[in-house]
C-alpha cells in the first residue's frame, strides 16, 4: 500500500515561499538508513511525495517585490516603555484584522538592485542576457513571477501542489508530536493545525499538516529604535517603508536615520541624484534634478549613521573629498542621543546628538532603520511556542500586561505626561532577531517539522532560499537522516567559532561545550560574504549522491575587467562581459558556481560603473 503524502504548508509565496514549493516537487522519497547522517542511496527512488499548499494574503507571486503606490499615512505610536511603533492609518500593522489585513509593500517603483541581478537569482533559472546588471524593481518581480509559473507548471506536471492565493494564515497549532519518531527521521512526528482565511470570500478554513514552512519575510513590521524623547518632535515622521518620492520633502531639512540600504538610497535621493523617473512624471523629475543641481541642497540633507566613525558599507562617505558632488551635499551625523522640546517658537524639536552637538531646524527624520520579524500567526500560550518561542520576546511577555512593569527610569519619566489613552499594546511579540532555531538558521530546533526560510542577514536572499528548500525537502523526505547530538536534526556546529566566519559551517562541535542555556540565544545567523558562499557550499555537501549533482556551468566565469580600467571610466570602456549578466542555465547542486563568488567581490565596483554610487 502506497504511502500518504506528507502534508507542507508553506506560508508565503514570495521568492523564499517558491523556491520552497519548487524543491519539494524536485526532491524524491526514500527511506532514510539506519545509520546517523546521510541516507543511503536507494536505487527505486519515487518522485515526490509531498502535497503542498502554498498560501499568501497578496493576489499573485511577488513578495516584497511587489508594489503598492500609495501605502497611505505613517503613524507613529508609543507603548509604555516609550518605543515607537510605525503604524498605517487606523493604527493597522502585521496581523491585524485576523491577519486579512497586510501591509502595503515597502518598494519604491523605479528603485534599483543593490547586487548583480545574475547573482540575486535562483539556481539555473537566470535572466536573459538583455537585462540590465543592476535592474530596477518591476523586472525583479517580473523574473519572480516567471519563475512562479515554472513552479506550477512543475506542480501541474507532477501534482500536490495548491495555491491559494488572496488567502491569509492566521493560526499555526501544533496538535501532536511524538519525540520519538522525530528522532528517526528529520521533521517527523509531528502535526500541525493551520487556519486559514479567503480574502474574497471571507470563509475559514482549518487543516492539517505534517509540515510548516514560514516563508512570510522579514520586510513586512517596519520598526524604529527606542530614542529618548522622540515623541517631542512636533515634525513629521515616517519610516523608510513609506518613501515613495523626495518631492514632498523639497526645501526641508530632513534627518534620515540609518545607513543601510534604504537609508543610503533616500539620503542619496534626497540630494538630487535619481535614477529612474519619480511618480510625478519625467518632467517633475527632471526639474527636481536640475533644481537640487543649481539652487544646492547642501546643509538640508542631514544623515545619521550608526557608527560614525565608519564609511558607510554600501555608497560614497560624503566627508571623502573624492565623492561624487551630489554625495558631498549630505552631512554626515553620529547616532541621535536624545529629543527635547525645541527652545524656538517655530523648530519642531531640540535633537541632541551621540557627540553633544544640536539641531532644533530639522522639519522631518525618516527612519531607513529596518524590519522586525513578526509571526501573527502563531500563538505563544501554546506548545511549543510558550517555552520556546521563536521571537525571544514572546516568552517575556506573552502580551502580558506587567511588561509595563519592566519600565526603564528614562522611559518611565519621559512617559509620565503620556495620557493611558494613548499607549500602544502591540498585538504580537516581534524582535529584530529570532531564537530557537538550529546552528544553520534553519530548522525550529524543538520540532524540526517546521522551518523558517531565509532567516540569516547579510545574504543574497533568492539562491540561498532555493539551497535551503532543497536541504529542507530531502531532510523530510528521507534522503537525510538526524546526526548524531543533533536531537533529530541537522549537524551541531561549533558556537565558538562567530557565522561570519566562513571556517563556522565545516566545523563541528565540542560536545562538551553544548550546554543548554536558559537565556534565549539569537539563532538568526549573521553571515555576509564570504560567510554566505561557505554556508551554502556547507548544506549542499549535506546532500546525498543523488540530488548533489554537478552542473555545466558550476565553473563559469565572469569576464574580467581589462587591466588598468577603474570604477571611474565609462562603462562604454570596459569588457562588455562583466557588466551583461551571466546566464547560466545549469548550475547543479554541488556547489557554488565560481561566477557568484567573482560577482560578491566585485560588486560595489561594478555598482559604482554601472550607478554611480
Amino acid at each position: 500500500m502506497a504511502a500518504q503524502p506528507r502534508k507542507v504548508a508553506v506560508i508565503g509565496a514570495g521568492p523564499a515561499g517558491l523556491s520552497m514549493a519548487d524543491q519539494l516537487l524536485s526532491v524524491p522519497t526514500t527511506r532514510p538508513s539506519n545509520s546517523s547522517g546521510i541516507a543511503s542511496t536507494n536505487p527505486s527512488l519515487l518522485p515526490s511525495s509531498f502535497k503542498i499548499t502554498l498560501f499568501d494574503r497578496r493576489d499573485k507571486f511577488g513578495g516584497v517585490w511587489g508594489y503598492d503606490p500609495s501605502p497611505g499615512l505613517c503613524i507613529i505610536r508609543y507603548d509604555a516603555r516609550g518605543k515607537p511603533y510605525p503604524l498605517w492609518a487606523g493604527q493597522r500593522k502585521d496581523g491585524s484584522d485576523s491577519s486579512t489585513w497586510r501591509p502595503p509593500g515597502a518598494m519604491y517603483d523605479g528603485l534599483r538592485t543593490n547586487l548583480p541581478c545574475d547573482i540575486m537569482t535562483y539556481r539555473s533559472h537566470p535572466y536573459d542576457n538583455s537585462t540590465s546588471l543592476f535592474p530596477d524593481r518591476a523586472t525583479v518581480e517580473s523574473y519572480i513571477e516567471a519563475f512562479g509559473k515554472t513552479v506550477l507548471a512543475k506542480g501541474k506536471e507532477h501534482g500536490g501542489l495548491e495555491v491559494r492565493l488572496k488567502t491569509a494564515v492566521n493560526s499555526v497549532r501544533r496538535i501532536a508530536f511524538d519525540g520519538e519518531e522525530a528522532k528517526q527521521r528529520i521533521g517527523w512526528g509531528s502535526k500541525w493545525s493551520v487556519t486559514s482565511i479567503s480574502l474574497d470570500s471571507g470563509q475559514s478554513n482549518i487543516e492539517e499538516f505534517d509540515h510548516v514552512v514560514l516563508a512570510s519575510g522579514r520586510c513586512n513590521t517596519p520598526q524604529i529604535p527606542f530614542i529618548p524623547g522622540l515623541r517631542h518632535f512636533k515634525g513629521q515622521i515616517l519610516h523608510s517603508a513609506w518613501w515613495r518620492t523626495p518631492l514632498p520633502f523639497e526645501n526641508k531639512t530632513v534627518l534620515v536615520v540609518g545607513n543601510s540600504s534604504s537609508g543610503s538610497d533616500i539620503a542619496r535621493e534626497l540630494s538630487g541624484y535619481i535614477l529612474r523617473t519619480l511618480p510625478e512624471g519625467e518632467a517633475a523629475t527632471k526639474a527636481y534634478i536640475a533644481r537640487c543641481d543649481t539652487k544646492g541642497v547642501s546643509g538640508r540633507v542631514l544623515h545619521s549613521y550608526e557608527q560614525f566613525d565608519k564609511p558607510p558599507p554600501l555608497d560614497y562617505d560624503p566627508r571623502d573629498p573624492d565623492s561624487p558632488e551630489w554625495s558631498r551635499r549630505i552631512v554626515v551625523m553620529p547616532k541621535l542621543a536624545k529629543i527635547e522640546p525645541s527652545t524656538q517658537g517655530k523648530g519642531y524639536g531640540k535633537i541632541t546628538f551621540e557627540n553633544g552637538e544640536v539641531r532644533d531646524d530639522v522639519d522631518v527624520i525618516i527612519f531607513g532603520t529596518g524590519y522586525v520579524y513578526d509571526f501573527p500567526y502563531l500563538d505563544y500560550h501554546l506548545s511549543p511556542f510558550d517555552l520556546r518561542p521563536l521571537i525571544p520576546t514572546a516568552r517575556a511577555s506573552v502580551f502580558n500586561s506587567n511588561a509595563a512593569n519592566s519600565l526603564d527610569n528614562a522611559s518611565s519619566k519621559a512617559n509620565e505626561d503620556e495620557e493611558q489613552s494613548e499607549v500602544y499594546t502591540p498585538p504580537n511579540p516581534t524582535s529584530t532577531y529570532l531564537s530557537n532555531l538550529d546552528d544553520w538558521s534553519l530548522f525550529y530546533k524543538p520540532d524540526a517539522s517546521l522551518c523558517v526560510l531565509g532567516a540569516p542577514i547579510r545574504i543574497v536572499p533568492m539562491p540561498l532560499t532555493h539551497v535551503q528548500s532543497r536541504i529542507v525537502a530531502a531532510s523530510w523526505s528521507g534522503l537525510i537522516s538526524p546526526f548524531v547530538g543533533s536531537n533529530g536534526g541537522l549537524p551541531r556546529l561549533d558556537p565558538q567559532i562567530p557565522s561570519t566566519d566562513a571556517a563556522k559551517w565545516t566545523s563541528r562541535p565540542n560536545h562538551n561545550n553544548l550546554e543548554p542555556c536558559d537565556e534565549p540565544e539569537n539563532n538568526t545567523s549573521d553571515l555576509g560574504y564570504p560567510s554566505d558562499s561557505a554556508y551554502q557550499d556547507a548544506l549542499l555537501a549535506l546532500l546525498p549522491d543523488q540530488l548533489s549533482v554537478p552542473g555545466q556551468d558550476q565553473n563559469t566565469k565572469v569576464l574580467q575587467t581589462t587591466k588598468g580600467q577603474t570604477e571611474k571610466d565609462a562603462p562604454e570602456e570596459h569588457d562588455k562581459g562583466e557588466t551583461i549578466p551571466v546566464v547560466a542555465t545549469d548550475e547543479g547542486w554541488s556547489r557554488m558556481p565560481n561566477f557568484r563568488n567573482q560577482r560578491r567581490q566585485d560588486t560595489k565596483r561594478l555598482r559604482r560603473l554601472l550607478l554611480g554610487y
